[in-house]
């Protein structure tokens, strides 16, 4: 009787630990749509755009910044990786860059960018949000950054959307696993 008592205790333990606090909310990345999310962004021409406007398209989203290219490009080489592994198998998406260091990240900025990591693709598209919203876009998405040495480290999260705009997989630090990610 005891034994049965304390696996109730711990089934009970374990549902409330995986469950989280009470009244907690679900991921907003989850919540709604990432096309809902209200942030002003704009692209390397300076345009205004809004992720609503991918509204109806699959889509890849990662936050990756200008500095990137030369210090740490392993986002833009997983998101490469990801483009050739959609194209071996049949599959089409858009990819949404948005800058995770808007203070320092500007139009002409991507634009050098995307020729030193050879993605000019009008499937890709870099986004410039407000340094507030750059870090409420990365809360959001589980993207995780800090300054060291003076420079701007992130962790690789790769994020693929279906065309309402809700996260179907994540690919996230050391998964290399781009197929699975696009099943």
């Amino acid at each position: 009787m005891a034994l049965r008592r304390a696996l109730a205790g711990a089934t009970l333990l374990l549902a409330a630990i995986t469950a989280g606090p009470a009244g907690a909310a679900a991921s907003p990345a989850h919540a709604s749509g990432i096309y809902d999310w209200p942030f002003a962004l704009h692209d390397v021409a300076g345009r205004p755009v809004r992720l609503a406007d991918w509204r109806g398209k699959a889509a890849i989203v990662a936050m990756d910044h200008t500095g990137s290219a030369i210090i740490c490009s392993d986002t833009s080489r997983r998101l490469r990786a990801v483009q050739a592994a959609a194209e071996r198998l049949g599959r089409s998406f858009d990819f949404i860059v948005i800058s995770l260091d808007p203070a320092k990240d500007s139009p002409e900025g991507w634009k050098s960018y995307l020729k030193t990591v050879g993605l000019p693709d009008a499937k890709w598209h870099f986004l410039h949000p407000s340094p507030a919203d750059a870090e409420e876009i990365a809360r959001r998405l589980g993207v995780r950054h800090w300054i060291q040495d003076g420079y701007l480290l992130h962790d690789v999260m790769i994020v693929r959307i279906d065309a309402r705009g809700r996260v179907v997989r994540k690919l996230e630090g050391f998964d290399r696993d781009t197929e699975r990610f696009l099943r």
